[in-house]
């Protein structure tokens, strides 16, 4: 079984190689097609344990991101807050998304820049 790891890592360690040595077209591109930041935290004067930010996420021209549900293609994004403390719960309040088709793909996102909102809820005020 060990053997069986080692070579499937062989593997995709020698794919990798292969795809990088044979695309220069991507080493000539921008390597930033996107920048997200946060907006500043809002507090609800009702419920003090909850917090409202936005992600931020400006898209170079001619790039996507997809919504929740993101249609034929794509991904939708993956909000991760693991690495966060104080919070017991984070809800992602998806703004409305544009539909736009892709070489026949029907896909549902956005472009040029979106905010998602998300309500973070503290444990500890």
């Amino acid at each position: 079984m060990q053997r069986l790891h080692s070579l499937f890592a062989i593997l995709v360690l020698t794919f990798f190689c292969f795809c990088s040595v044979n695309t220069p077209s991507f080493a000539q591109q921008p390597a930033q097609y996107s920048q997200a930041t946060f907006t500043a935290p809002v507090t609800d004067p009702r419920n003090p344990e909850n917090i409202l930010i936005g992600v931020d996420i400006s898209l170079q021209p001619k790039w996507k991101t997809y919504w929740r549900l993101p249609g034929d293609a794509g991904l939708p994004p993956d909000f991760n807050w693991s690495g966060s403390s104080n919070l017991t719960k984070t809800e992602v309040l998806w703004p409305a998304p544009d539909r736009f088709i892709i070489s026949d793909f029907d896909n549902i996102g956005y472009h040029d820049r979106v905010v998602f909102p998300v309500r973070l809820t503290r444990q500890d005020l």
